[in-house]
Parts: structure tokens; C-alpha cells; sequence
């Protein structure tokens, strides 16, 4: 977590370590056989690598929003992997 200069907190996590290792691996692989990934038919790490990040956003964005944080999602384009803000504590 970190703090932005608007006072908002950023929320980000990875995934387990051999996860992340076989997604980065494959990714390395194409990068230097000059080869990509079709979007629809991902090789099974990478695929599960993104979609554990994904829920795990959603299940934080939950649980913080249930205590009374005001939360959002950031824009994945600027920050490449799945972040939430958090902007303020409010009264559930």
C-alpha cells in the first residue's frame, strides 16, 4: 500500500510466488521468440495468474467497501494490474 498525493491509499497485491514465476516465464519466452499470446486461448498460468488477480480485487473491493471505506477501482491502463483506491472511511 501507498499513499498518493490526494491523500487516497493504494491497494495492490500479487499473486504467490510460483505463480507469478510461471506467468513472468512464459511472458519472457514470447517477448524473446518475437511471439504473442492470443487474448482467447491463453497458455493456463498466465490465464489463471490474471483471473486470481482479478478476484482478488473484487473480493477486497467487497470487504472494504462492507467496513466503510470508500473505495474504487483505478484504471487499469495506468497502473497494468489490477489497484484499488482508497479514498476515505465513512460510516457503514
Amino acid at each position: 500500500m501507498e499513499a498518493t498525493p490526494g491523500g487516497r491509499v493504494v491497494v495492490d497485491w500479487n499473486t504467490g510466488a510460483e505463480l507469478t514465476t510461471a506467468a513472468v516465464k512464459l511472458l519472457e519466452g514470447a517477448l524473446l521468440e518475437g511471439r504473442r499470446f492470443d487474448p482467447a486461448n491463453q497458455p493456463f498460468a498466465l490465464r489463471h495468474h490474471s483471473t486470481v488477480r482479478v478476484h482478488m480485487r473484487d473480493a477486497l473491493l467487497g470487504t472494504l467497501t462492507s467496513a466503510g471505506f470508500d473505495v474504487e477501482v483505478a484504471d487499469e491502463d495506468d497502473y497494468g494490474a489490477p489497484v484499488l483506491f482508497v479514498n476515505s472511511f465513512r460510516r457503514p
